[in-house]
């Protein structure tokens, strides 16, 4: 998705509108008849494909235009891999014998590990190459060094996530926000494409990617969820400035402060946010970053096409699951339980202009906001990581 501001204004055959993008190229909207000029200046989130426009909405969650998308294939049967995918016909990765296990491990008759989280991380295939390192993507097609039967295939570490039954967990997290939260709201999401969360966390690997610890399937967790609605509200409300944001108390009240912010003393924030859990099995899709000029940016040398490119896989959270559903992630938020105000208000602060009628459903509105205008994870500048509310 892309951010513009709309232009709408009266000529002699009606109104002409477009929109004008953040580097002051002019779009002309033609998709739709504008019949007055209220959201003139107003910004807007659009898509467009061959050049026509797709969606255009404001930033209050008001659909101006949508082509509706028309899927040609039913989803694939449960188990079934998509004949579409490309990487479809890769191997699966794990292979105890090129594991760093201890021998006697290596030697028991495993074939696969029904526990993501320890298939990629601790299963991790050590392969013998030009370079000794761990992989869990291969597709070029070379042999082994040492000749090894197996070790020159290629091969991708392929979801596994056992018998977990993710509806009931679902289940179970809204409970325990209810139990444990006041004012509980809850908010489903689907990715818009694909979304990369925990890429740079310490891994075997170049890259990572955030699972959960006990059930091995791809998660977001709190902590990301909270940085990333405080993170658009300082943005989008006080210029990107942290500290002019730390000065307001509203925004202390809802994400806490140090002792350097308003009032001078470290205190926790009053909304509390849950992990947010996947529907059903999700997908996990290869992509690829490429290092074009990797001397350029060592400081050795300038940006010449004689440098060899340093292309790193890594993995993604697709938009569907395994069966091929929507892939819905649950939100909860709520008050820390012994707040004695869900109310409070601070008519001087911009955190009011949020809709909502108390402070829970405000962050509501932030978080939502911030999922469909800025993204989460990895790399949302080349559209990774955007959601839409359901």
């Amino acid at each position: 998705m892309e951010k513009g501001t709309l232009s709408v204004r009266a000529v002699k055959k009606g109104f002409h509108a477009e929109i004008v993008t953040g580097d002051g190229k002019k779009l002309i909207i033609s998709e739709i008849k504008f019949s007055d000029v209220k959201h003139d200046g107003k910004p807007c989130l659009f898509t467009r494909a061959g050049g026509k426009l797709t969606l255009l909405k404001l930033l209050d969650g008001t659909v101006l235009h949508e082509v509706p998308v028309v899927h040609k294939a039913a989803p694939p049967a449960a188990g079934v891999v998509p004949t579409g995918n490309p990487l479809a016909h890769l191997k699966d990765a794990f292979l105890l014998a090129d594991t760093r296990w201890p021998k006697d491990v290596r030697a028991l008759p495993i074939t696969d590990i029904d526990n993501y989280w320890l298939k990629l991380k601790n299963g991790a295939r050590y392969t013998v190459m030009k370079e000794q390192k761990f992989l869990f993507f291969r597709n070029d097609g070379m042999p082994g060094k040492d000749g090894r039967p197996g070790v020159g295939d290629n091969y991708l570490t392929k979801p596994n996530y056992g018998a977990v039954d993710f509806r009931t967990l679902q289940a179970r997290q809204q409970e325990s926000a209810e139990l444990l939260l006041s004012h509980h709201q809850k908010a489903s999401f689907t990715p818009d494409w694909r979304m990369i969360v925990g890429l740079g966390h310490e891994s075997v690997y170049e890259v990572s990617i955030s699972l959960h610890h006990v059930y091995g399937f791809p998660y977001i967790p709190a902590s990301t969820i909270k940085g990333v609605c405080r993170s658009f509200v300082i943005n989008e409300c006080f210029e990107s400035d942290e500290d002019k944001a730390k000065r307001d108390p509203f925004f202390c009240y809802i994400f806490g402060v140090d002792e350097k912010g308003y009032g001078k003393e470290a205190t926790q924030g009053h909304v509390c946010f849950l992990d947010a859990f996947p529907s059903g099995p999700p997908s996990i899709e290869v992509e690829v970053m490429n290092v074009h000029y990797p001397d350029y940016y060592g400081r050795q040398a300038a940006p010449t096409d004689t440098q060899n490119p340093n292309p790193i896989n890594f993995l993604t959270v697709g938009q569907r699951d395994l069966q091929g559903n929507p892939l819905l992630f649950e939100f909860h938020l709520g008050m820390h339980r012994g707040t004695q105000r869900s109310d409070q208000s601070y008519p001087d602060s911009p955190l009011e202009s949020f809709p909502g009628t108390n402070v829970v459903e405000k962050v509501k509105s932030m978080l939502t906001q911030a999922l469909e205008f800025q993204g989460i994870g990895a790399k949302t500048a080349v559209g990774y990581g955007y959601m839409t509310a359901k």
